[in-house]
């Protein structure tokens, strides 16, 4: 299983077949497809709120999301997330959230945390 990070508007049309999984606070109304969830990588509405306020940088952000992502197991994670490509034809997977691939965005920091995963774009 692969696991890659893209966007939402981006994977709209999903055509590399991947199974989508939501790892923003939010996901769009609009979005087409059936979204797994986990909720264990959402950044939480007090980290959003307080960065779009300007009252965190992208290294605050970077910071608390990080703490909080060390609270966590990767391996219970990547479990997870391999239940996920078994329930769905063992296809690779793609952990989703707004920002475009070239915006700073939590997904980013995601990635560097599980290592081994790639983007879309």
């Amino acid at each position: 299983m692969k696991i890659f990070t893209s966007y939402y508007k981006y994977i709209e049309m999903n055509p590399h077949g991947l199974v989508p999984v939501q790892i923003s606070t939010s996901a769009p109304k609009w979005f087409p497809y059936y979204l797994e969830k986990l909720p264990e990588l959402y950044p939480g509405w007090d980290i959003v709120t307080l960065y779009k306020k300007g009252e965190l940088t992208e290294e605050m952000y970077k910071k608390k999301y990080f703490d909080k992502l060390c609270l966590l197991r990767k391996e219970e994670i990547l479990e997870k997330l391999k239940v996920f490509s078994i329930e769905n034809g063992n296809r690779d997977i793609v952990l989703l959230c707004y920002e475009r691939s070239e915006d700073f965005c939590h997904r980013h920091i995601v990635a560097e945390w599980l290592g081994g995963v790639y983007e879309l774009r």
